[in-house]
């Protein structure tokens, strides 16, 4: 271990930031928990679809809730 992500571990870091920063920047006052949480999966699964590590309709699997394992 020499302290740097690998080429997949540092698109698997970026894809966690992107999803945190996503949800940053829309909650606000008034937001229900779940929209920001559901928000966060569809970001998850869209970029996991994307890096090639899932396949299939992201749309089908967030309506399953497949997000949630991630």
């Amino acid at each position: 271990m020499n302290g740097k992500f690998t080429k997949k571990q540092a698109e698997l870091y970026n894809l966690v930031l992107k999803a945190n920063r996503t949800v940053m920047n829309t909650i606000k006052a008034g937001v229900n928990w779940k929209d920001m949480h559901l928000l966060s999966e569809k970001v998850v699964l869209t970029g996991l679809v994307e890096l090639g590590l899932l396949t299939g309709d992201v749309e089908e699997m967030h309506a399953q809730r497949m997000g949630f394992i991630f």
